[in-house]
């Protein structure tokens, strides 16, 4: 995920998902208000309110629900 100053990004993210490989190319606008962390894209299971739980020069981790009862985890691991 490519996160630009002025509020836009792309991701360009593989994933698995009850073991089913997907794919989100997409563009994205996001917002940072304290911890937490919204992301809008069009179509994509990334696009809603996160909780950043860690935040380092070269890691994140972000935690959000899935709707229901289920909690989702998200690393962001910079090269």
């Amino acid at each position: 995920m490519t996160f630009l100053r002025n509020g836009e990004g792309e991701k360009r993210i593989r994933y698995s998902l009850f073991d089913v490989i997907k794919v989100d190319n997409s563009e994205f606008k996001w917002e940072q208000t304290n911890n937490f962390i919204k992301i809008e894209s069009i179509g994509s299971e990334f696009s809603k309110t996160w909780i950043l739980l860690d935040n380092t020069k070269k890691f994140q981790k972000w935690q959000t629900s899935d709707g229901s009862d289920q909690t989702v985890i998200l690393e962001l691991k910079k090269d």
